[in-house]
């Protein structure tokens, strides 16, 4: 982008036609981690001040298009992945989005279910239920660390199967469940010194953390899941409606 550039866009105001600019660069030009230029020299080619251009990427930074490393610079952060509430695998999640969907598997054990856990399965205290915990990567880097909880009864040699791949596609291909609905509830939580570790990212990093309940087509609980997503890296997209009869 040129001055006469930023001359075409004054209508929009210059802070816009550099938002613009950064925008371009940043999605088209960039690779993750590379460097942007730095404030001074953004408002000396542009004619514009340095406020402004501090002002452009405080909110980039903010929409976690980039980070900053004090003393260095400003630098193009990875791109974040947007996920829909619907019911779909972390593989598909990822093949959807052109790429490749990994998995190292940490935990495998058989435990009995506690109160709370038997509560959230359906199941009577003490109840055997599958453990499994797996750190998911996309393209070879870490997304997302997720526990999961399957009554044993309805999977009893589920710990013999491959697990590094779509569960969902494990439960219904071979043990023909058919997963039918969800309840996720999304908080804000932060990452212990391993789990960011495992992650890949400062320790103690905000995390996006899922909890869900699946059902099948016999309104069985078939998992309990409590997913932990990279926070600098994830958010999630979804509509809601205006309830009948309520007014704004």
């Amino acid at each position: 982008m040129t001055n006469e550039d930023l001359t075409s866009a004054e209508g929009r105001g210059k802070a816009q036609a550099l938002r613009d600019y950064l925008d371009s660069l940043i999605k088209h030009s960039l690779p993750a981690h590379a460097k942007l230029p730095t404030e001074r020299s953004l408002a000396a080619k542009y004619g514009i001040n340095r406020a402004t251009v501090r002002n452009a990427l405080n909110q980039l930074e903010l929409e976690g298009a980039i980070y900053r490393k004090q003393g260095s610079g400003t630098y193009v952060a990875e791109p974040r992945i947007t996920k829909s509430i619907e019911l779909t695998s972390f593989s598909d999640d990822m093949a959807a989005r052109g790429l490749t969907p990994g998995c190292k598997v940490l935990i495998t054990e058989v435990q009995e279910a506690s109160s709370s856990l038997a509560f959230k399965l359906s199941l009577s205290p003490g109840a055997p239920v599958i453990h499994l915990r797996r750190l998911r990567t996309a393209d070879n880097q870490p997304m997302c660390i997720e526990d999961v909880w399957i009554p044993q009864t309805l999977t009893p040699d589920l710990l013999k199967q491959n697990l590094e791949g779509s569960l969902y596609e494990l439960l219904e291909s071979k043990y023909h469940l058919s997963l039918t609905a969800a309840r996720q509830i999304i908080d804000v939580s932060t990452l212990s010194r391993r789990q960011s570790e495992l992650l890949g990212t400062a320790p103690h990093s905000p995390t996006l953390r899922v909890t869900r309940i699946v059902k099948d087509s016999m309104d069985r609980h078939i998992e309990y899941a409590v997913s932990l997503y990279r926070g600098d890296r994830y958010n999630f997209d979804f509509t809601v409606q205006k309830a009948r009869g309520s007014r704004f």
